[in-house]
């Protein structure tokens, strides 16, 4: 918990994993990630993988999947909830 804390895996841009059974924590434990690293200076982008797979999903029927990652490789930090 401390390293996640210290944004070290923010800033070398190392990936975390949380996975866990139901109603333990994790949405907490990812906002209270994404407002640390806010407040370190780093941009954040807070969604759900449903919400992601829905946005790149369109913007490929329309022709502008090539737009979109740039919404989610801008932030330092991209937080994806709900994976279940």
């Amino acid at each position: 918990m401390l390293s996640l804390a210290s944004c070290h895996s923010v800033g070398h841009g190392d990936n975390v994993i949380v996975l866990e059974l139901l109603g333990v924590g994790k949405t907490l434990l990812a906002v209270s990630l994404g407002l640390t690293a806010t407040k370190a200076g780093y941009r954040v982008l807070f969604t759900t993988a449903a919400l992601l797979i829905a946005t790149l999903t369109k913007a490929d029927a329309e022709g502008k999947l090539d737009d979109r990652p740039k919404l989610y490789t801008a932030s330092r930090l991209l937080i994806s909830d709900e994976n279940g």
